[in-house]
């Protein structure tokens, strides 16, 4: 286990990057958790599951597990990558149209 100055210090040599991409397509809504999460496609050509921030748990949610999934990262754990995501407002409504649609 590392100690919390080994962690401080990893940290400051990561540098940590976080990608901005933009949503292409709207693949499926997921049933669970309160971020109304769905999963998407970016212009990268990856799916990525989209937490929207104004969803149930509201933004410092989305912020804990920001800041815990970069931690796990330095210390050696694997993690998917965590992007940002930029996504058209046409997108959004047709992401709430499918999602009440399949309730």
């Amino acid at each position: 286990m590392r100690t919390f100055y080994e962690i401080s210090y990893l940290y400051s040599m990561a540098k940590p990057e976080i990608r901005t991409v933009e949503v292409v397509r709207y693949v499926e809504p997921l049933r669970e958790g309160g971020s109304l999460p769905a999963i998407v496609e970016a212009n990268d050509g990856f799916l990525y599951v989209l937490k929207f921030r104004g969803a149930g748990q509201g933004k410092k949610a989305l912020i804990a597990e920001l800041i815990g999934g970069e931690l796990a990262r330095i210390i050696g754990l694997k993690v998917p990558e965590l992007v940002f995501m930029n996504l058209d407002d046409s997108l959004v409504r047709q992401s709430l149209m499918r999602r009440f649609r399949t309730f």
